[in-house]
């Protein structure tokens, strides 16, 4: 009998050993010892079994999760270069539009400059509306050249951060590719297991973490 019974939990061994694991050995109340043999064992492998599974769902969301986190940070980090890109093509255009400004700028004080030079030499010419409205312009056209320089500055910074965002969501990106290489070893081990579907645990990898059985979770349901 014991022969027999040896033989016996030795083939569900090699079962098991051969990846199978929801092989178990069987229990008849004959001897006190091999009984004890068996229920070891079987306790071991079912919690090697369920450790295989929930480890096996844990591949597949930590997978999952890098995709998604690489997949949108190239899309956040595509958007990011683009709205640097156009905000340094707007600072640039921004700088024409200042040197143009500061250009007439000095036309105008050239030309109030020559008013006033022409009104003092005639006395009988009154020129004091236009060199004032001049003047206005050229007030104008100052605050204007202020705020260029203050909205190109502010652009700057902008860029500059959106700039250091792409290049953050890069190393991101490259973080998620090597989580999902670094998962697909322990993945090739795990496949060699297999485990009945009710050990098979649903992981929910994200702000919360945590993991649940789809018994626990049909019993919320």
């Amino acid at each position: 009998y014991l022969q027999d019974k040896a033989e016996e939990y030795s083939e569900v061994m090699q079962q098991v050993s051969g990846g199978d694991l929801t092989q178990r050995m069987e229990q008849d109340g004959e001897e006190a010892s091999m009984d004890q043999i068996a229920t070891e064992f079987n306790d071991m492998i079912e919690e090697l079994e369920k450790t295989t599974g929930q480890l096996k769902s844990y591949v597949d969301e930590v997978e999952q999760a890098g995709a998604e986190v690489e997949s949108s940070a190239a899309t956040v980090r595509q958007a990011s270069e683009q709205v640097a890109d156009s905000i340094q093509k707007i600072s640039d255009d921004a700088y024409d539009q200042k040197d143009r400004l500061d250009e007439l700028q000095t036309a105008m004080d050239t030309l109030a400059d020559d008013i006033e030079a022409i009104a003092d030499q005639h006395d009988s010419v009154d020129m004091s509306d236009s060199l004032a409205e001049i003047r206005e312009v050229a007030d104008e056209l100052d605050t204007l050249t202020e705020l260029s320089q203050e909205t190109m500055a502010e652009a700057e910074e902008v860029a500059g951060a959106a700039e250091e965002q792409a290049a953050e969501l890069n190393a991101v990106s490259e973080r998620a590719n090597d989580l999902q290489r670094y998962a697909q070893p322990l993945r090739d081990i795990l496949e060699r297991f297999e485990t009945e579907a009710e050990h098979e645990f649903v992981f929910s990898v994200g702000p919360t973490g945590g993991a649940a059985s789809p018994s626990s979770q049909d019993d919320d349901e």
